[in-house]
């Protein structure tokens, strides 16, 4: 298992339940590679407010926002 992986299970499970870790840029951004990214830990309702954020912006629903789709 590479160095990086346990480290970040690491800082994960060094925190609490309200707390999470955001990555700038984001994963999905195509912007830069993972290495270049930061690692910040943040309340979950920054990560869920900016989830939903993005979600809204792609014309998604609150349900979807989450990976959520509809049954039928």
């Amino acid at each position: 298992m590479p160095t990086e992986g346990v480290t970040l299970v690491n800082d994960v499970l060094g925190l609490r339940s309200e707390k999470g870790i955001a990555v700038l840029p984001s994963l999905w951004s195509g912007t830069a590679p993972a290495a270049g990214a930061t690692r910040t830990v943040v309340p979950m309702a920054d990560i869920l407010d900016r989830q939903l954020d993005v979600a809204r912006r792609w014309g998604r629903t609150r349900a979807a926002a989450f990976g959520r789709c509809p049954v039928g």
